[in-house]
């Protein structure tokens, strides 16, 4: 089924395809209602390669609930064991390939599952980042992606503040340094990004769901 799609990519001109993981094991993907294994994962890098897809980027998430150093550390070995599929297809036709692996922090968005979680605070974030990259570091035809901790709390301000989040918006855009903002509102991106939300949100107001058309009108008769 996967190379039904893949070698019409390929004969296309595609020379890349992404997979987006999440994360390294097999448990914190199901909890995400992503139950693929981490070996169909990797059936699917091997698929891409005997496509003539040579290239691969994976996505993944840091900072989930319920996420462990265990999970972590998987995010590590999953990546090893896809870019070692991608370098023995490259020894085999003279010709390597390279694996692109990004990195984001779990920024949550209001309406979907983890709408109400905290997010990773500076330092706890900078330690699980780097668990997984001291697994990554030094490995050939990797390249690594790591997000800006400083642009995802800004994310999850604007995903999440109320309407006193337009003071640092405002300030934003008329060229104050985004690091300055963020920094003297402290207590606003404490409350907004970093704390989990109680009770009834700042979004509650706020339809997500598509509005039904108005029904045609029906011509008078005669």
């Amino acid at each position: 089924m996967v190379a039904d799609v893949l070698r019409p990519l390929a004969a296309s001109g595609a020379r890349s395809v992404t997979i987006a993981p999440e994360t390294g094991s097999d448990r914190l993907r199901r909890e995400l209602n992503k139950p693929i294994l981490n070996s169909r994962i990797l059936e699917a890098v091997e698929t891409a390669q005997l496509c003539g897809i040579h290239s691969l980027k994976m996505y993944f998430i840091v900072g989930l609930p319920g996420e462990t150093d265990d999970d972590l550390t998987a995010i590590g070995t999953l990546v090893e064991r896809a870019l070692d599929i991608v370098r023995s297809h490259g020894r085999e036709r003279g010709r390597m390939g390279t694996l692109h692996a990004g990195f984001n922090l779990l920024i949550p968005k209001p309406y979907t599952p983890y709408s109400k979680t905290a997010m990773l605070d500076r330092r706890e974030a900078r330690r699980r980042l780097e668990l997984v990259f001291g697994r990554l570091a030094g490995l050939p035809n990797l390249k690594v992606d790591r997000p800006s901790y400083r642009e995802s709390i800004w994310q999850g301000l604007l995903s999440r503040g109320d309407f006193s989040t337009f003071r640092a918006v405002e300030r934003v855009a008329n060229g104050d340094a985004l690091s300055q903002v963020l920094r003297d509102e402290k207590r606003l991106v404490q409350e907004s990004a970093l704390n989990a939300v109680e009770g009834a949100p700042v979004w509650r107001f706020i339809s997500s769901a598509p509005r039904p058309s108005p029904a045609p009108e029906t011509p008078p008769t005669r």
